[in-house]
C-alpha cells in the first residue's frame, strides 16, 4: 500500500465512526473506533461478533444481522461452527453470550469441541451467559467449537434460512478460569469492550495485547489516559514493531494517568504494529485505555470534494445546462477485454471510437462482482454492505433509501429503463423511479440480444423531443451464455464446444467444482465466444451513438458507458463471476462522453473511481448536485473529469455470507477472506495480473491492509432498515438459472 494511504484510509474510517471525537487540528486517529478491527490476544481470548467478520472466527452457520443495532452481534443457524485460538486441542473454558430468536421455540444447545461432545444446556428465553468446559482433545491445526441448537427455529427467508440464536460475544481461557464464571463475567467488565464514558471513548481490556497495524503520519504521537477498573495491580506498556519480531518499547507505566503523550519514534517503519499491553497475574484485572488516539499530520481521505475541487467543474456544469443523461451498461464486460483499456481492438471498435470523444476512466472498479449488488450500488451510491441488496434470489432495491432515478424523476426529468437481465428487472425492484420500464425477455429460456433494443430505443429517441430524460440501457451481452450470433460466434476463431454444451450452465459449474477437467482448448473457446458477444454489443453501442447523432440529441446528452462487473476465464482458477475479487472481475470500463462544447474529448483519468460514484455524477450532470444536493454518497465525477482527485482506495466484495473483500489503492490489492481470515497481497504496478502473493513476505503490510478492510466492513452496517423480500417464481428461477445464477 502506498506510503500514507493506510493512515489516510483508517483516519477516514475513524472520523466517520466518531465525528464528535475528531479535533479540527491536528488530525487524530481514534484508536477506539478501530479496536474491533485490531487483534486482541491474551490468556483470555475475546471475540466481539461483528458481522460479517471477526478475528479468527469461523463462519459456518453464522449470519450477518437483519437490522441495525447498537451492540454488535451475529445470528447463528441451527448448526454453527466457530474457530477459536489457543494451542490446538488444548482444554478451554468458553463463555457464550447468547439470546434465542424471539420467534423460536424451546431450544437446547449441544456443544462439540474439536469433534468431541463438550456440553449441553437448555437455553433461557432471555439473553444469558453459558459456560462450556471443553476437554483436551489432542492434535489438529486449530480449535473448533461446533454448536447445534435443537428445537424450533425461525424461517427468515430463502437466503438466510433458519435462525436460532443471536450471539453477542465469545470468550475463552484456561480450564476452570474463575474470571470466566458466569457470575464473575456478569458482575464485572467484559474481557474486551469499547464504550463511552463522560463523552470520551474507552477501550476495556483484560490482561493481553491489542495490536493495531497501520502507518503513522509524520511527527505523530500516541495520546491516552489509563485507569484500573478491576484487580489489584497492572503494568501497562506501549510497544511498536517496525519489522517482524523487532519490538521497541515506547512507554511503560501503570493505570492512573489522565493524559500521556508518547512520541512514535524508534522502530517505527512505513507499516508497523502498535500494541497496547496489559500485564497482570490476576486474569480478572480490567484496564480502561481512555481516548487512545494518534495525533499528527495526515491527509483526510474522506470520499468527498471540497469547495475548490467542486468549483473545478463549474464550467462543465454550465455547458450541461438542460442536458440529458444516457447510461449504458454492458453486463459482465471486464475492462481488460476492451480496446481503450488494453484489450483486443477488434472486440470494441465502436467503444474505442467513442473513447476518443470521451473522458476515459482508466481505473474504475465495481463494489461487487455480481449484478444485483453492483447495480444497487450504482443507483444508490451506497456500498453493498450498506444497501444490503446482496442476494440474487431474495434481494430487492427497496433496501436502498434513495436511488438516482427517483432524484431525476422528482425534478421533472423523464426516466426510462431498458433491461435484458432479469436480475435487474421488476422482480428485483429496479423499475423504482422509472416512469417507463421495458424488460425484453419473455420466457425462461429467452436470452434477449442487444439488437432487440433497437425498435424500443429508436422510438424513445424519436419521441424525446424537448423533454429532458435520464435513460438506462442494460445489455445482457457479454454475459453467459456466450453464444453470439454469426459472424460474431467465430470472429475470434472457432473451437471444440458444440452450441448446446457452451450454452449449458452445468459446463461452467462442472469446471468450477472440478467435476470436469478444465481443457485449455475449451476454456479458450469460451473466451473467444465471450469476445464475440462483446463485439456484438459493441456494434449496438455504435448504432445507438449514430441514432443519437441523427436525432440531434448527441450534443445534448451525457453518454455513460460502463459494466456492472467483469468476467473470469481461469486467470485464478474460476470461470464466470460472483466469486473472487481479482482484477479480471473488479476492473470495469467507464467512459463519459460529454457534449463537444465541454472540451474534454480524449482525456484519460488515472485516479481510482467506482460505480458508486455514478449516481452523484448523473445527478450532477442533470444539475441536481451542488444546489439542494440529494442524499447521495460518493464522488461526482464531473470535478474528477475536470482535474480534481478521485478516490485513494476502493473496495470490492464477492457474493456470499462470508465473502472475500478486496481493498485497492493506486499500487496495491489486498484481499481478505472473511471465512478463514486469510490475506492476499499484490503489487499491481509490478504484477498487474495479481499472480504473486506478497502477504507472507511482507506480513506487516498485509496486517495493515487486513485491519483496514476489517474496519471498513465493520463500519458499513445495513442502514436502510426493514426491506421487502421478493421470492422468485419458478419461471424467474429458470430464467436466472439459464443465465448462470444457480441456487
Amino acid at each position: 500500500m502506498a506510503r500514507g494511504t493506510a493512515w489516510a484510509f483508517l483516519l477516514f474510517f475513524a472520523a466517520c465512526s466518531r465525528p464528535e471525537s475528531r479535533p479540527a487540528a491536528p488530525p487524530a486517529l481514534d484508536l477506539s473506533a478501530l479496536a474491533f478491527a485490531a487483534d486482541f490476544d491474551g490468556p483470555l481470548e475475546a471475540w466481539i461478533l461483528t458481522a460479517p467478520c471477526a478475528a479468527r472466527l469461523g463462519v459456518e452457520g453464522v449470519v450477518p444481522p437483519l437490522e441495525p443495532r447498537d451492540e454488535p452481534y451475529v445470528w447463528l443457524r441451527p448448526t454453527a461452527e466457530l474457530r477459536l485460538g489457543g494451542p490446538p486441542g488444548a482444554a478451554r473454558r468458553i463463555v457464550l453470550d447468547l439470546e434465542p430468536h424471539p420467534n423460536s421455540g424451546a431450544l437446547v444447545m449441544i456443544a462439540y469441541w474439536n469433534g468431541r461432545k463438550a456440553g449441553r444446556a437448555a437455553l433461557d428465553r432471555q439473553r444469558r451467559l453459558y459456560v462450556i468446559d471443553a476437554p483436551r482433545t489432542g492434535g489438529g491445526r486449530d480449535n473448533r467449537l461446533r454448536l447445534r441448537f435443537l428445537g424450533a427455529a425461525r424461517q427468515v427467508d430463502v437466503y438466510r434460512g433458519r435462525l436460532s440464536v443471536r450471539a453477542f460475544a465469545v470468550w475463552a481461557g484456561p480450564p476452570g478460569e474463575a474470571s470466566l464464571g458466569p457470575a464473575r463475567v456478569a458482575a464485572s467488565e467484559r474481557p474486551f469492550a469499547v464504550r463511552a464514558r463522560d463523552g470520551s471513548p474507552e477501550v476495556i481490556m483484560a490482561p493481553g495485547v491489542l495490536r493495531f497495524a497501520l502507518h503513522a503520519p509524520e511527527a505523530s504521537e500516541l495520546r491516552f489516559g489509563a485507569r484500573l477498573l478491576a484487580g489489584a495491580d497492572a503494568s501497562l506498556r506501549v510497544v511498536t514493531e517496525g519489522r517482524p519480531g523487532a519490538e521497541h518499547e515506547l512507554w511503560r507505566g501503570g493505570p492512573g494517568a489522565d493524559e500521556v503523550a508518547v512520541p512514535l519514534a524508534g522502530g517505527w517503519g512505513q507499516h508497523a504494529r502498535l500494541s497496547l499491553r496489559v500485564e497482570a497475574a490476576d486474569l480478572g484485572t480490567r484496564v480502561a485505555w481512555t481516548s487512545p488516539r494518534l495525533v499528527g499530520s495526515g491527509q483526510d481521505a474522506a470520499p468527498s470534494h471540497g469547495e475548490t475541487d467542486e468549483a473545478r467543474a463549474d464550467g462543465l456544469r454550465a455547458t450541461l445546462t438542460g442536458a440529458n443523461v444516457l447510461l449504458v451498461v454492458l453486463d459482465s464486460a471486464g475492462a481488460r477485454h476492451l480496446g481503450p483499456w488494453g484489450g483486443r481492438p477488434e472486440a470494441s471498435p465502436e467503444i474505442t471510437r467513442l473513447a476518443s470523444e470521451s473522458v476515459v476512466f482508466e481505473n474504475a472498479f465495481t463494489p461487487a462482482v455480481y449484478t444485483i449488488a453492483a447495480m444497487s450500488s450504482l443507483f444508490s451510491s451506497l456500498a453493498p454492505d450498506e444497501h444490503g441488496n446482496l442476494d440474487p434470489w431474495t434481494g430487492h432495491l427497496s433496501r436502498a433509501p434513495l436511488v438516482v432515478s427517483e432524484v431525476a424523476g422528482a425534478r421533472g426529468v423523464h426516466t426510462a429503463g431498458f433491461v435484458a437481465n432479469g436480475m435487474v428487472g421488476r422482480i428485483r425492484g429496479f423499475d423504482r423511479g422509472f416512469a417507463e420500464f421495458h424488460e425484453l425477455y419473455t420466457g425462461p429460456e429467452d436470452t434477449p440480444r442487444a439488437a432487440e433494443f433497437r425498435p424500443l430505443l429508436e422510438r424513445f429517441l424519436a419521441e424525446a423531443g424537448q423533454r429532458r430524460f435520464f435513460a438506462w440501457v442494460h445489455y445482457l451481452e457479454p454475459h453467459f451464455p456466450y453464444d453470439p450470433e454469426p459472424p460474431f460466434d467465430t470472429l475470434f476463431g472457432d473451437g471444440p464446444l458444440p452450441r448446446d454444451l457452451r450454452r449449458e450452465v452445468e459446463l461452467l459449474l462442472a469446471i468450477n467444482h472440478r467435476r470436469r477437467r478444465a481443457v485449455p482448448e475449451e476454456v479458450d473457446h469460451l473466451r473467444r465466444l465471450y469476445l464475440g458477444s462483446l463485439a456484438y454489443a459493441d456494434r449496438e453501442i455504435g448504432h445507438l451513438r449514430r441514432r443519437l447523432d441523427e436525432t440531434g440529441l448527441l450534443e445534448k446528452t451525457v453518454l455513460i458507458v460502463t459494466a456492472d462487473h467483469g468476467e473470469a476465464f481461469r486467470e485464478h482458477g474460476h470461470i464466470g463471476h460472483e466469486v473472487q475479487v481479482y482484477d479480471e472481475l473488479a476492473h470495469v470500463p467507464l467512459l463519459i462522453r460529454f457534449p463537444k462544447a465541454a472540451g474534454l474529448a480524449g482525456r484519460r483519468i488515472r485516479s481510482l473511481v467506482e460505480l458508486n460514484d455514478l449516481a452523484p455524477t448523473i445527478a450532477d450532470a442533470l444539475g441536481f448536485w451542488r444546489a439542494g444536493r440529494p442524499k447521495l454518497q460518493g464522488l461526482s465525477l464531473l470535478p474528477v473529469a475536470a482535474g480534481a482527485p478521485g478516490r485513494r482506495s476502493v473496495v470490492t466484495r464477492e457474493r456470499g455470507e462470508a465473502p472475500r473483500y478486496a481493498l485497492r489503492d493506486e499500487d496495491t490489492t489486498c484481499i481478505l477472506d472473511t471465512r478463514t481470515g486469510a490475506v492476499e497481497l499484490y503489487d499491481r504496478r509490478g504484477d498487474p495480473a495479481e499472480s504473486r502473493d506478497l502477504a507472507t513476505a511482507d506480513p506487516l503490510r498485509a496486517d495493515v491492509c487486513r485491519q483496514a478492510l476489517r474496519a471498513w466492513i465493520i463500519g458499513r452496517r445495513l442502514r436502510s432498515g426493514p426491506a421487502r423480500i421478493s421470492a422468485p417464481s419458478a419461471e424467474d428461477r429458470e430464467r436466472l438459472r439459464a443465465l448462470g445464477y444457480v441456487q
